[in-house]
């Protein structure tokens, strides 16, 4: 066994968000690459779903394939611990608190609600008082060697330049807390922007003041905080490109790719940031390694700027280069997208090739009979893109060096086993799979349909250059007319 391996053996784990993208690898990952004597989940109940039926659909996503077949009985090392991270003590009964009190050794917290508009007293529920708790309920594990945070590398993205240290929040969690308990949601709802000042959504902001909890705790446990920047598909593992959200860049991906998305209020030459999700799991299984190794409490800036620089205009690029290869029969239009940094001008051109004819293609969609679905579909994309387009048209400068000694201090035999150094991925190689892994995971369209795909292609790509140049002469008229009756 390696060293990182040699860890975890026999080892009790508590993971929280362990059936959201990175909790899912994770418990797959470490199942996979060591013995662990067990890995309590915290689950609730959702949609109707109890836990039970919430965890075997976690087993059922192909990421688990890999595992079913070299471990076929992994499951009976999984154990449910029933509470919500949106309730006080993470709705633990007293029973279970007792149990990890006294069982677990790794803790680890990536448990989040990672939504942009969610509103502050929810949000500050789940990122502050979770992870408040938990730490409490840290401090009380007898045997506990590390204890991990998976915050996100924009927690303190006011700032230009982002080091690997804690930042003083603009209000403490104690204040806060006491702020969202005492208020109703409308007042809370109005003064959130002023609570905010320059913080762009209630995630960053809570995360923010999450990590100053954790500044606090890590005088006496031994905590490594994860700061991943935006976690898109994997590279290579369990399933080279799998995925199952569309958070992020990828809904711009899937958007551009299938026509729809034509212009984005973006900075081409402004780093994209984006981190494989199989590297991310790999650094927090070392940090939490590291960590107990050495007992000592460390930040690390998981991000691709400092190593392995990816513009935004790369990943148009890139992404352009391999949705060709693999076109898709659902396709809506022939792909077209600008990148515009300036927002009036972004807006300007917006309306002309994405509201206007969502308009005209609901108007002839009504005309037959059929229902108009455009203009609906390009008021939830603009409002998506206007949330991101905070991160997408600003660059930060992030220090690493933490992470980089956590990859070199590795041995050979871990560096394998658990591969997280960005600077040695190619990224054509990686959107080769990222593509790929968003047309087969996320729109359910096989590879088998590639052809199908291409035909349509060519069709629409015929269609579009046709109207175009029917607009370009219907421009040219106008104006001729227009000039003929001034003079």
């Amino acid at each position: 066994m390696s060293e990182i391996q040699r860890f975890y053996e026999n080892k009790t784990i508590f993971l929280t968000g362990g059936t959201g993208f990175l909790g899912k690898l994770f418990v797959e990952k470490i199942l996979r690459s060591s013995n662990p004597k067990k890995i309590f989940l915290l689950l609730r109940e959702k949609k109707g779903k109890n836990p039970s039926a919430r965890l075997q659909e976690l087993f059922d996503i192909p990421a688990f394939s890999s595992l079913t077949n070299l471990k076929p009985n992994y499951k009976s090392l999984i154990s449910i611990i029933e509470g919500d991270l949106e309730l006080v003590d993470l709705g633990l009964k007293q029973k279970d608190k007792e149990i990890l009190e006294s069982e677990v050794n790794v803790i680890i917290h990536s448990g989040a609600t990672v939504r942009f508009d969610e509103n502050l007293q929810k949000a500050t529920y789940i990122n502050v008082r979770s992870t408040r708790d938990l730490l409490i309920l840290a401090e009380k594990a007898e045997n506990l060697e590390s204890f991990v945070y998976v915050s996100t590398a924009f927690s303190n993205c006011t700032k230009q330049t982002i080091d690997e240290k804690f930042y003083q929040p603009l209000i403490t969690s104690e204040n806060l807390l006491k702020l969202v308990d005492c208020l109703d949601l409308e007042t809370l709802k109005q003064i959130t922007p002023t609570l905010l000042q320059d913080n762009p959504n209630t995630y960053v902001f809570t995360k923010s003041i999450a990590e100053n909890q954790i500044k606090d705790f890590s005088k006496k446990l031994p905590i490594a905080l994860i700061r991943p920047s935006i976690v898109v598909s994997s590279y290579k593992e369990p399933i080279p490109g799998w995925l199952d959200n569309l958070f992020g860049p990828t809904s711009i991906l899937l958007g551009a790719c299938f026509g729809l998305i034509r212009a984005l209020n973006v900075d081409k030459n402004a780093p994209a940031e984006i981190v494989p999700v199989d590297f991310v799991i790999n650094s927090i299984i070392a940090a939490g390694y590291k960590t107990a190794k050495t007992q000592e409490s460390k930040i690390y800036n998981y991000v691709s700027s400092k190593q392995n620089l990816i513009t935004w205009e790369n990943y148009e690029n890139l992404t352009r280069k391999y949705a060709l290869k693999v076109p898709s029969p659902l396709v809506v239009w022939h792909s077209t997208l600008f990148l515009i940094k300036t927002r009036l001008i972004f807006l300007i051109y917006s309306f002309f090739v994405q509201t206007i004819p969502a308009y005209v293609v609901d108007f002839a969609a009504k005309l037959i009979g059929k229902e108009p679905m455009l203009v609906k579909a390009y008021k939830k994309i603009d409002k998506f893109c206007g949330a991101i387009s905070y991160f997408s048209t600003k660059s930060w400068k992030f220090s690493t060096d933490n992470t980089i000694s956590l990859w070199n201090d590795l041995n050979e035999s871990d560096q394998k086993l658990f591969p997280f150094n960005i600077e040695s991925m190619p990224w054509e190689d990686f959107f080769t799979n990222y593509i790929k892994g968003a047309r087969v995971y996320l729109m359910k369209d096989p590879l088998e349909t590639i052809p199908a795909g291409r035909r349509k292609l060519k069709v629409l790509k015929v269609a579009h250059y046709t109207l175009l140049i029917i607009f370009i002469v219907i421009f040219y008229k106008i104006y001729t007319f227009f000039y003929d009756l001034i003079h």
